[in-house]
């Protein structure tokens, strides 16, 4: 069996940090008056979007009243979380994403005006690297290295389902200049053939939606069960697994999914930004 590397391994730790908490009746507050934390710091953690000491996770084991065997298994379990993935170059912030996408089950993406990294070629990737403010030049060929290694999954044994709606803007956009627009929307419609991959487009002639100025990423993993929303920022992103969040972001989705165009007509458009490119 292979490794399932450390992104899995926080998720895991954090929901085996939850169950040992609420077994003992402990309450989030708590947890964070014990290391000195703020409550939303034991929040990231117990969703596996952070790390633990050795001495912090003694003294959970302690307060939670948990025996000697199960401390040692979760300490084994923290020490796999603290290690580093190997997802090749990408922003410290969105390592943990890249990992989670990596081994994902499912995928939802909603982006407004660009294409997803997953679905990138190098060169468009170039081009909208080459304008982050967060990324230095000398890094901007191996992270969009990186992003075409990622999209190499969608045509491996074990692909994960993927739903991309993406508004016209992120179409009809140029990144980059025409040729390197042309290799990006051919390679979406290549995509969009996948049995797996489920491709549609907004259109701005009816672009009032639910999710206006909002992209966003819903993950589903299969092992361990876990559904996480990605909202990325300029500098940073965003990890919630509360239900609340979950739910009002899928109902999004599905509503997006019935005003956008159908994969056919999608399709169609696609061709029709080719043709029309300088």
């Amino acid at each position: 069996m292979t490794n399932p590397g450390p992104v899995i391994r926080r998720l895991e730790l954090g929901l085996e940090l939850r169950r040992m908490r609420e077994a003992a009746g402990v309450e989030p507050k708590e947890i964070a008056e014990l290391l000195r934390w703020d409550v939303s710091k034991v929040s990231k953690l117990e969703n596996g979007a952070r790390t633990i000491s050795a001495a912090e996770l003694d003294r959970i084991a302690e307060r939670c009243g948990i025996d000697h065997d199960r401390t040692e298994r979760v300490h084994q379990l923290a020490k796999e979380a603290r290690k580093r993935g190997s997802y090749g170059r990408v922003q410290d912030w969105a390592r943990s994403y890249v990992g989670m996408e990596s081994v994902a089950s499912e995928l939802l993406i909603h982006y407004g005006d660009m294409i997803p990294g997953i679905m990138q070629t190098k060169a468009y990737a170039e081009a909208l690297l080459a304008q982050a403010i967060s990324v230095r030049q000398e890094d901007v060929g191996r992270i969009a290295d990186s992003r075409v290694a990622r999209r190499a999954r969608l045509t491996s044994e074990n692909p994960p389902e993927l739903s991309v709606i993406l508004g016209e803007p992120a179409i009809r956009g140029v990144v980059g200049g025409g040729e390197v627009m042309k290799e990006q929307l051919e390679t979406l419609l290549e995509l969009a053939r996948l049995k797996h991959v489920t491709l549609q487009v907004l259109p701005l002639a009816d672009w009032a939606h639910p999710s206006l100025d909002s992209s966003f990423t819903i993950i589903s993993l299969a092992e361990p069960v876990k559904t996480i929303l990605y909202l990325e920022g300029l500098t940073n992103a965003d990890y919630l697994a509360g239900s609340q969040h979950l739910k009002s972001y899928t109902l999004v989705f599905n509503r997006l999914r019935v005003a956008a165009l159908s994969e056919h007509a999608s399709a169609a458009l696609i061709r029709d930004a080719i043709e029309t490119l300088p």
